[in-house]
């Protein structure tokens, strides 16, 4: 059964061990972060439960594919506690012989779970090898894998032999249960590709230079190559200088021993750094990653804040529509009322004029008789023509006096008509303004209650907080607003790590100022006159932002937060006494907000 795992990191695989150093193809240039791709074959070998402290028992070792002639045999003894483990192997081909990446053996203690352990190195003497090792392990398989060095951490897929079970009488003893040790097997992929020219003919020289010596210089190779130098620098310097001395005592003096010691402790090193790097750049990806969420949880968030601005801006709309549709019902309302107003004054109107024109006729009536008896008179005066003429003159005159009475009445009747329509008109419009006075009266006495009741609630609520964290740290009210004072105790001593009292009063703190997300908090720190005004105002602004990023951890809204340190320069007591100098030793932090603002 195979599968084949993106190794990324940049992706969010975590594995239990850092891959075998042969496991990966060369890194992409995409983004400038490495990429391995893995491919991880599974395999099964008995394990076997060797009791406790019950004495010794014997397996067997048989050859896989890869070398079929290879046997051994192992001494498993559990009489002291650890696991001891003595094993002699017989018909082993060279490491290298499986390809130019390998330079040795490595033995493996496998769990049931599939967990390998790394119990040592098998050196070959010609064909044949021993390896003595000890571990705390109870129930196991042993398997033997071909390695570039003996410090790997993660076995390869070349399984070369495999621990089996002996039979007869100094056969195996123990629990031997059927527990399937399904493990998983890394193969190697195209190391040299990565290699630079020089390192791929090391690896590949078959000189008579010491196996510790080529396994040091192949485990450089491969932590080079995966960029140790840059992320593990300490490490690698330490694991190049013993190379370079391990190959000055080779060459100058040929001392094996000297040269075994400084080679071992160089590919363990440079397997160090290589497992550094390995995880650094697995925490850098994993940073990024938490990065791009904490950037999508913001923008989920700025997109929430929209949103409900929205509604609140739609609120508001459909409020003034609706303030409009009102004013526009009273106005028609008020229309109304003015048509049927001047149809009233219409029929006033109507009724005059018809008075008028009775008034005319009967005036005509009367001048008709007027005319009728002047002719009559005319008849009965036509000898006297003198008489007549003055009397015509006469009746002319009181004819013409009779109209220009009349027209007289006219005019006066029209004026009079005029001052009382102007009269309504004024009466009307007086009683509108009254009417509009009126509610606009009410609309102020409304927005002015309304404004009272607001004020009076951000007076409760600033009393509220004050007093809730009053009973945490000593707060005190202010122009700036809720002043909450951390004395200086709640400090080491020229120091700006929080003490674990400080930080629980904190986050009690904490946990008021987030049932009121809109306050903002200023996190002031201040000193005494003690010591240099630069070592002062870096301790206050070091306090300041200490409490502030604390306050972040608890829940508390980045962009609520800020901090600044103001040293010496803001004293609340006289630095002539201790008592004066431990008060203005201090943390403040200021909290406002347009929910507790002042009345003004």
């Amino acid at each position: 059964m195979k599968y084949t795992l993106l190794l990324a990191l940049s992706a969010s695989a975590v594995w239990a061990q850092v891959p075998n150093p042969t496991q990966f193809n060369a890194p992409s240039d995409q983004n400038d972060v490495p990429t391995f791709r893995v491919t991880a074959t599974a395999r099964s070998i008995s394990a076997i439960n060797y009791n406790h402290r019950d004495g010794s028992t014997m397996i067997a070792f048989v050859g896989t594919g890869l070398m079929p002639k290879a046997v051994g045999e192992a001494k498993i003894d559990s009489k002291t506690g650890a696991t001891k483990i003595d094993v002699r192997f017989d018909k082993l081909e060279p490491a290298q012989t499986h390809g130019d990446s390998f330079l040795t053996y490595v033995m493996w203690a496998i769990t049931p779970e599939g967990r390998p352990e790394n119990l040592g190195e098998v050196v070959l003497s010609g064909n044949d090898a021993r390896l003595q090792a000890a571990t705390e392990l109870q129930a196991f398989g042993l398997i033997v894998t071909a390695e570039p060095y003996f410090a790997v951490t993660q076995p390869s897929d070349t399984v070369v032999m495999e621990g089996v079970v002996k039979n007869g009488p100094e056969g195996t003893t123990g629990t031997i249960s059927p527990i399937s040790a399904k493990y998983e097997l890394l193969e190697h992929g195209s190391y040299d590709a990565i290699l630079p020219a020089a390192d791929r003919a090391i690896v590949k020289q078959r000189n008579d230079i010491p196996l510790d010596l080529k396994e040091a210089r192949h485990a450089m190779a491969i932590a080079r190559a995966v960029g140790a130098e840059t992320f593990a620098p300490d490490t690698m310097k330490r694991a190049s200088t013993d190379l370079y001395n391990a190959e000055s005592f080779w060459t100058s003096r040929k001392d094996t021993k000297r040269v075994q010691t400084l080679a071992r402790n160089v590919t363990q090193l440079s397997e160090d750094a290589r497992i550094i790097t390995m995880r650094k750049l697995q925490d850098q990806h994993l940073a990024a990653e938490r990065k791009a969420a904490e950037d999508s949880v913001a923008s989920a968030k700025s997109e929430t804040e929209r949103q409900a601005n929205l509604r609140i801006l739609a609120e508001t709309e459909q409020r003034q529509a609706q303030q409009r549709e009102t004013e526009a019902r009273k106005s028609a309302e008020h229309e109304a009322s003015l048509r049927a107003w001047a149809e009233s004054q219409q029929a006033t109107l109507a009724q005059a004029r018809l008075d008028a024109e009775q008034m005319l006729a009967k005036t005509q009536t009367e001048l008709t008789q007027s005319q009728t008896e002047l002719t009559q008179s005319r008849s009965e005066l036509t000898q006297i023509r003198n008489d007549a003429e003055q009397a015509q003159i006469t009746a002319k005159r009181e004819s013409e006096a009779a109209d220009a009475a009349r027209a007289e009445a006219m005019a006066a009747r029209n004026l009079a008509e005029q001052a009382q329509l102007a009269k309504a008109t004024t009466e009307a419009d007086s009683q509108r303004l009254r009417g509009e006075k009126e509610a606009a009266d009410r609309k102020a006495k409304d927005a002015e209650a309304a404004r009272s009741a607001t004020e009076q609630e951000r007076v409760q609520l600033r009393i509220q907080i004050r007093e809730q964290l009053n009973r945490v740290l000593q707060t005190k009210d202010s122009a700036r607003g809720l002043i909450v004072n951390m004395s200086d105790v709640l400090f080491d001593s020229g120091q700006y790590s929080v003490k674990p009292g400080a930080r629980e009063k904190l986050a009690k703190v904490s946990g008021i100022l987030l049932s009121h997300p809109d306050l903002k908090i200023a996190v002031e720190g201040h000193t005494d006159s003690v010591g240099s005004d630069e070592f002062n105002l870096k301790l206050s602004e070091n306090r300041a932002k200490a409490v502030a990023d604390y306050l972040v951890t608890q829940g508390v809204a980045r962009e609520s937060v800020s901090s600044a340190g103001f040293g010496k320069t803001r004293p609340v007591a006289t630095n002539g006494t201790p008592v004066g100098r431990q008060q203005n030793r201090r943390v403040e932090m200021v909290v406002a907000g347009v929910s507790i603002e002042a009345a003004r």
